[in-house]
């Protein structure tokens, strides 16, 4: 229910991870149970489960606890009962990306497109030219009205 909730506003391979998430880890974990029997040290206990792939062990947490935030604003526990509220993130490493062949490509062709054909302007700069162009144009002159 909670992703058929929010998932119209996720991007679809957000929404994807969040399913994939939840049926690798969390659904054997926690998925026969009702929201409002979740504890704490279940939470705990999945979330230490995970512990050598911290990165993973903290999108899920806080899927989780996005989760039962939701669940309690829609009354399926008590206020204030949020399982994953006291389970604390594991410390993630950065690391280095490189772009693959094809992205360096993609980029490629990018920047010789704008170079050639130029750049469409932002949003928001097209509105501030339109506002300008207005500012410049005379007012139109009053007719007279006959009498």
């Amino acid at each position: 229910v909670w992703l058929d909730e929010v998932g119209p506003t996720l991007a679809p391979k957000t929404l994807a991870d969040y399913r994939g998430l939840w049926a690798t880890h969390g659904a054997p974990a926690l998925g026969a149970k009702l929201v409002g029997e979740v504890t704490p040290g279940e939470v705990a206990t999945l979330h230490r489960k995970l512990r050598t792939t911290p990165v993973t062990a903290n999108r899920l947490l806080t899927r989780l606890r996005t989760f039962f935030a939701w669940a309690e604003r829609r009354g399926h526990r008590p206020k204030g009962t949020n399982p994953c509220a006291d389970v604390g993130r594991y410390k993630e490493v950065a690391r280095e990306r490189y772009l693959t062949s094809d992205e360096v490509r993609r980029v490629h062709a990018a920047l010789t497109l704008a170079e050639t054909d130029g750049l469409p302007a932002a949003p928001h700069q097209q509105a501030r030219a339109a506002a300008s162009h207005a500012k410049r144009r005379p007012a139109p002159k009053a007719r007279e009205v006959p009498k």
